[in-house]
């Protein structure tokens, strides 16, 4: 603990016992104890801090990564499927006019039926 072996803490414990008196030395232990609690809480928080910073930047270099492999309109398509699972869970309309239309094929030349007559075979 700190680097101190036993016999150096009880060295210490001998001298606090003398120093400060053994009437007052349960009360200097216990606001020492109450200390080191919260400065080990404070070093905790701060801890938790620098992981949540960590995972935030982490996921933003992987939306930057996900931007640049699937283009530019990437973070648009997915905010926009969120609103369509929003709307769909809910019952609502999504913001703006058209997200919950699908996208339509562009027309294509018409299909044309082959009569039989047009055939090259000769029956």
């Amino acid at each position: 603990m700190f680097g101190i072996s036993w016999s150096e803490m009880l060295i210490i414990l001998a001298v606090a016992l003398v120093v400060i008196g053994p009437a007052d030395l349960p009360r200097v232990l216990y606001s020492a104890g109450k200390l080191f609690r919260n400065v080990r809480r404070f070093t905790d928080d701060i801890q938790k801090s620098i992981d949540g910073i960590m995972r935030e930047e982490e996921l933003a270099d992987i939306v930057r990564e996900a931007n640049r492999a699937g283009g530019d309109n990437l973070q648009f398509e997915l905010d926009k499927q969120v609103q369509i699972e929003a709307a769909r869970r809910t019952g609502a309309q999504p913001e703006g006019p058209d997200i919950l239309e699908p996208s339509k094929p562009k027309d294509a030349a018409p299909q044309v039926e082959k009569k039989p007559e047009d055939s090259d075979a000769t029956g």
